[in-house]
């Protein structure tokens, strides 16, 4: 199947397919979807909704209604933490490396996106023991639907030492699984 220019196109059929299985539409979104365009149904299940949403046509508002939900759900920041062993009394901004080569390390992960931009750690409002590096991912998957071929994405590494225990956190704030799944 010819891939389709998302911004000069609506999907109809087997194309408008691919979109509504994006896991972020969910259904009570196309419930409402359907609502929307004057369609009332008691059972929002794919398999009460897709065949009416694949007979008809739907319009470009109405497609980019779609998409923006597609958007706002991957451009929603989500977080995970975690508690780190750390035996060494010095400030953090000491220990770290100057520099870490992020896009070398996803490209022999083989991950299936790029890092595109990153800056080095830095010290958080000045605090020597609170470091963050941030950086943004793009990928560029053929495989999956038309309307997805290329997204950028953000990420945000931050390492902070508490007190004179032996511990320190690591937190990573991300826009996309795909980029949580291979830097942390």
């Amino acid at each position: 199947m010819e891939k389709l220019d998302i911004n000069k196109q609506v999907p109809y059929g087997a194309s408008l397919q691919e979109v509504l299985d994006h896991p972020s539409l969910n259904e009570s979104k196309i419930k409402y979807f359907l609502r929307f365009k004057g369609v009332f149904i008691e059972n929002s299940k794919p398999n009460d909704t897709y065949p009416i949403l694949l007979s008809t046509l739907i319009s470009p508002n109405e497609f980019e209604y779609i998409k923006e939900h597609i958007r706002t759900k991957e451009a929603n920041q989500k977080i995970q933490s975690r508690t780190i062993e750390w035996h060494d009394r010095r400030d953090l901004i000491e220990i770290v490396p100057d520099s870490i080569d992020l896009k070398k390390m996803v490209e022999e992960s083989g991950a299936r996106y790029k890092v595109i931009k990153q800056t080095n750690f830095a010290t958080v409002d000045g605090d020597r023991n609170k470091v963050k590096m941030t950086f943004k991912c793009e990928t560029n998957n053929y495989n999956s639907g038309w309307y997805r071929t290329k997204n950028e994405y953000d990420g945000e590494i931050l390492v902070e030492k508490t007190g004179e225990g032996d511990e320190a956190y690591l937190r990573m704030i991300y826009t996309s699984p795909e980029t949580m799944n291979e830097v942390i």
